[in-house]
């Protein structure tokens, strides 16, 4: 047993914590980000073959922090060490504040490997979701607006901007805080949600098509459903922000107009969202702008799986939950808990190898 600061300790892995580190391949938290498959009892079980042979070859080891198991690494063999700029697995139980200490759980593990190198365990962040679907560039048509009355859904606060800017364009504006009132309180020419937290029901998409407006805190295609910037951060997908159609879909009308954006070294989960809403305001006035001087366009959204990227409110409160500061996270963290997530998707697949092939990496 290794004592390492803050009372860390490295020690060798007994046959009681295989069933520790197979359950962390099945985090909730990285099968909600992910969406990879829960492993079947087959492979489970194959799994658990495995890592008793790398405990019999004395490869595996536990860190532990105040008699808390909070992640194993795999010291692979000479072969790989001299090949790999990573010579071990890591295997993390997903918590922020422990994934922070992945640097010194890692270096020594390399001292005990044998390996002299010092890398910091910092893989290419490549997004841990990807969509091979071809991207097809439609042409874009003419968008159009006939009349001025508008309707505003959502909270009032968050709309002003908007509200000022439909105003300042000539529409006679009404604030609404349920999509009843499109036909209670109407009748409406454009619709206009900003943070309406509610889906337009298909009867209304369908009577009202092409007028049903959504001010969108996210880059779509991929950024659907809620959670936009955590899940942005942590899978790798574009930021930004969009103006689209709203249809019977989540969030998959036609794009109006849409802005790209870049992080900041102090950004965290609030102040890169309130950056983001202020940007997509300041966005829809460019789309009025542009829709009176007629040239306003829409475009299809680029085909996309929506499981792939759209995430649930369970999903995203599952993973903020490993967040211990919340919504005041930084976003340098979320991307260690990318990283983190990364290193459970190695290894589960290096799991899935056959015999033969698992036995050249180890």
């Amino acid at each position: 047993m290794t004592k390492l600061r803050s009372n860390l300790t490295l020690r060798q892995a007994r046959r009681d914590d295989i069933s520790a580190i197979l359950a962390w391949l099945n985090a909730p938290a990285f099968l909600a980000a992910t969406r990879v498959t829960r492993m079947s009892e087959m492979e489970m079980a194959e799994g658990r073959k495995a890592l008793q042979t790398m405990l019999d070859r004395n490869q595996c080891f536990v860190a532990v922090h105040d008699n808390i198991r909070i992640a194993a690494i795999i010291c692979k063999n000479h072969e790989a060490v001299d090949s790999d700029r990573c010579p071990v697995w890591f295997i993390p139980r997903l918590r922020l504040d422990w994934v922070t200490r992945m640097d010194e759980v890692l270096d020594e593990a390399r001292r005990i490997s044998g390996n002299s190198r010092k890398h910091s365990f910092e893989p290419e962040l490549a997004p841990l979701v990807s969509e091979s679907t071809d991207i097809v560039v439609e042409k874009a048509i003419k968008f159009r607006v006939t009349g001025q009355r508008a309707l505003v859904l959502g909270p009032e606060e968050r709309s002003k901007i908007p509200i000022d800017a439909l105003r300042s364009n000539g529409y006679e504006v009404r604030l609404g805080s349920h999509h009843d009132e499109i036909y209670t309180k109407g009748p409406y020419d454009l619709i206009v949600c900003s943070g309406y937290h509610l889906r337009i029901p298909q009867s209304i998409c369908d009577a009202f098509t092409g007028r049903i407006i959504n001010i969108h805190a996210g880059c779509l295609p991929w950024a659907r459903g809620i959670g936009l910037t955590l899940f942005a951060a942590l899978l790798g997908y574009p930021l930004g922000t969009s103006i689209h159609l709203i249809d019977s879909g989540l969030d998959t009308g036609d794009l109006l107009l849409e802005s790209r954006m870049s992080y900041k070294p102090d950004d965290t989960l609030r102040t890169l969202y309130s950056r983001m809403l202020s940007e997509v305001n300041h966005l829809f006035v460019r789309f009025l702008n542009q829709l009176s001087l007629g040239n306003a366009t829409q475009v299809p959204q680029q085909q996309i799986n929506p499981r792939t990227f759209a995430r649930t409110r369970t999903e995203f409160e599952t993973v903020l939950e490993i967040c211990p500061n919340g919504y005041d996270t930084q976003i340098n963290e979320i991307r260690l808990l990318a990283i983190a997530m990364q290193a459970i998707v190695a290894f589960r697949n290096h799991l899935a190898l056959s015999d033969s092939e698992r036995s050249k990496g180890l």
